[in-house]
């Protein structure tokens, strides 16, 4: 069972007062495109480099809705088992970042949780479980137009691609996805994986998994930034 430090709820008790459902009703339509960062596509291909055998997870920040989604970050949630209480406990915390980035201008604009991202464990496996689409309609629910990242482990390890597949909900259910297309803001970015992989620097990515064990361990990972 994952440990929690109890200096988290320092960090989550905050978050909670005054707490209510915020639901984006600006944007409504469905996005077709969803374009990617450099510090986002980073750290999500390297949370999955640094736990090749295990199911990885995470939030993604950004701004849009409508016709498009920009992706300028992403926070790694867990490698281990996802439970409620640790995804509804990490989710708190970074709504409460997101909320004081606003006024402290570190992305030079607003930012909200606009998708999730997922790395299935195996690498033949491009299955959009239930339990990801559950997580993915859950921040739809918060931002409208929320894109769904999957990883694409055999491509991520031909390198041949920027192996990402990019999904939004449609319109037949809750757990309904439609695929949407996805571009990287600097194509460059992908030899910059590489490089950061062949120095091992997949390492330094933390997850919240690692955040609740030990709390010095910073799930904001600004040291990742391409």
């Amino acid at each position: 069972m994952p440990v929690i430090s109890p200096t988290v709820k320092e960090e989550i008790e905050p978050a909670l007062c005054g707490r209510e459902l915020r639901l984006n009703r600006s944007s409504p339509g469905l996005p077709k495109m969803a374009t990617v960062g450099t510090p986002a596509y980073l750290k999500v291909m390297m949370h999955a480099a640094k736990h090749p055998h295990c199911a990885v997870n995470g939030l993604l920040l950004g701004s849009g809705g409508g016709a498009s989604v920009r992706v300028v970050d992403a926070v790694p949630l867990f490698h281990q088992h996802t439970l409620g209480p640790m995804l509804e406990a990490a989710t708190l915390i970074v709504e409460k970042y997101c909320e004081e980035e606003a006024t402290t201008g570190h992305y030079g604009a607003k930012v909200q949780i606009v998708g999730y991202y997922h790395a299935n464990e195996r690498v033949d496996d491009t299955e959009r479980k239930p339990l990801v689409r559950q997580i993915h309609a859950k921040v739809n629910d918060n931002f409208p137009g929320a894109v769904l990242l999957m990883v694409n482990n055999a491509a991520l390890a031909s390198g041949t691609s920027a192996a990402l597949d990019a999904f939004h909900k449609g319109g037949g259910g809750d757990e309904d996805l439609s695929a949407c297309s996805v571009a990287l803001e600097d194509p460059g970015c992908m030899e910059l994986l590489t490089s950061s992989l062949v120095d091992g620097a997949e390492a330094q990515v933390v997850d919240f998994d690692e955040h609740f064990f030990d709390v010095s361990n910073d799930w904001r990972n600004r040291a990742i930034q391409g």
